[in-house]
């Protein structure tokens, strides 16, 4: 039995080296149709023909439907119109049934590497549900992380966003969202469909009534704001850390009428029940609007006010009184009230400058 077992033993190592060497010989199915695949990149200097293992060293991204290389390589290989379909379908502003029935049949395997490198870190939200790219196509997802996030349509919590680490979200027509979405995340870079709008600082949102002021992005720190109508209740609670406003007015709406206009800046920090302006805020312009009695209340770090754009009729005497650090104000009206001694010029504009002595 001792002897016996020593011949079995002889056989199975010889076996296995049978079978590694046949390994060696014969490539795998899926790496010999890989390295049979050829892609035509064209470059500046004229289109080449070019194998698999070239391309996904080179690889460098999706632009417009082409499958970006890099380097040596630099140019693009066109791909086909499935897999075109498919990157539209899940770059944009798609539904998820839309999503669901896209096919990657009859796909190259560069097509499937490009596919795969770009939304394979991606989780999309609907109906409370999340979905990924498995490689294959779409499927309900439990994965907790995700580069970034896209919000098909209905709400998704701050806290989900944040854990998830994402630091880009992309917003569907039928989304909702507000401050109360990007308050505490590490969001950079927001992609909005109609009828929002981003303009890398903010998101806006287009109503029948006019455009709104929906959130601040949270790493904002010089904001200059878009033309809008109105602004939400804290929408810049999401910033963090901002240094400079330049605003079309303050507050919540550009003149004082109506049972829900609130004059102070403060409004774009409110909670519902508290104000909370960043001590990091140090200088504010107004280019419009009106400025109410104690229209900077709360905002005691402020060192400078330009209130040039807004009529000396529309700003009242005691507005900027909140504010013990100002060093300068600008302001079309001559008689306001501030918080210790400043020395005064009259500007070419008309204006009057304020410097604190």
């Amino acid at each position: 039995m001792k002897h016996l077992g020593k011949i079995l033993q002889s056989f199975a190592c010889v076996a296995m080296a049978c079978g590694m060497l046949l390994l060696l010989l014969v490539p795998f199915p899926e790496r010999a149709g890989a390295e049979a695949e050829r892609y035509l990149l064209r470059r500046e200097n004229g289109t080449i023909e070019i194998g698999y293992a070239e391309a996904y060293a080179a690889y460098g991204g999706i632009e417009d439907g082409d499958i970006v290389l890099t380097g040596a390589l630099c140019g693009r290989v066109e791909t086909g119109a499935p897999f075109r379909s498919f990157v539209r379908a899940a770059s944009g502003d798609s539904p998820l049934s839309d999503l669901l029935l896209s096919s990657t049949d009859g796909w190259s395997r560069l097509e499937r590497l490009a596919a795969y490198r770009t939304f394979s870190d991606v989780l999309w939200w609907s109906e409370g549900e999340s979905f990924a790219y498995t490689g294959y196509g779409f499927s309900p997802s439990d994965r907790e992380t995700a580069r970034e996030i896209v919000l098909i349509d209905g709400t998704l919590s701050a806290r989900r966003i944040a854990r998830a680490g994402a630091t880009s979200l992309r917003i569907g027509g039928n989304a909702s969202v507000s401050s109360e979405t990007l308050v505490g995340t590490e969001i950079r870079t927001v992609q909005a469909a109609s009828p929002y709008g981003c303009d890398g600082q903010a998101v806006y949102l287009d109503t029948p009534g006019g455009r709104r002021l929906v959130c601040g992005l949270p790493f904002t720190h010089d904001f200059v704001a878009e033309p809008y109508d109105f602004a939400d209740e804290g929408a810049l609670l999401p910033c963090m850390e901002p240094v400079s406003l330049t605003l079309p007015f303050v507050g919540s709406a550009p003149s004082p009428y109506g049972s829900h206009f609130r004059g102070e800046l403060a409004h774009l920090f409110s909670t519902g029940t508290d104000y909370l302006v960043p001590q990091s805020l140090k200088r504010v312009k107004v280019t419009g609007g009106v400025l109410i009695s104690h229209a900077f209340y709360r905002c005691r770090s402020l060192e400078e006010i330009d209130a040039c754009g807004v009529d000396a009729a529309d700003i009242e005497r005691d507005a900027f009184s909140d504010c013990p650090y100002l060093q300068t104000v600008i302001s079309p009206r001559a008689d306001i009230r501030l918080l210790g001694t400043f020395r005064s010029e009259l500007l070419p504009c008309g204006c009057t400058r304020f410097v604190r002595v």
